[in-house]
């Protein structure tokens, strides 16, 4: 998607910003997208820095520590079937396992692509 395409797509709910020139609207729009990679950057930085943290810092008798080591446990055994089984079958199975994880990491970026963009341009275009 080029500069031009995204204007006018990421523009087109918004009534207060149609006012504005294309020029106008392409130059926040790579305002706010700039700014929404350097918060998705900030997040899993946050994210995996945290997890870092906590687990260098668990005991092995830990609660969390003892989780993580079942769930790749779990993991590891659906992967390890016979070569009968199929990786997707695999994958689906070992889906709940890992989905809570990928909520957390990928839900805050997914609300700042879709729910708080609008804010980002609304906010970006009254600086004009």
């Amino acid at each position: 998607m080029n500069p031009e395409e995204r204007a006018r797509k990421w523009t087109q709910d918004i009534p207060e910003l149609s006012g504005l020139t294309l020029q106008q609207r392409i130059t926040i729009c790579n305002q706010v997208s700039k700014r929404i990679v350097f918060l998705a950057v900030l997040w899993l930085t946050l994210f995996f820095a945290i997890v870092f943290v906590i687990l260098s810092s668990a005991d092995i008798n830990s609660a969390l520590y003892n989780l993580l080591n079942h769930t790749a446990e779990a993991i590891n055994t659906i992967f390890n079937g016979g070569p009968s089984k199929r990786y997707m079958v695999a994958l689906l199975e070992s889906l709940p396992y890992i989905l809570p994880m990928l909520v957390v990491l990928v839900g805050p970026i997914w609300l700042m692509t879709t729910v708080f963009r609008k804010l980002m341009l609304l906010s970006a275009a009254k600086k004009l």
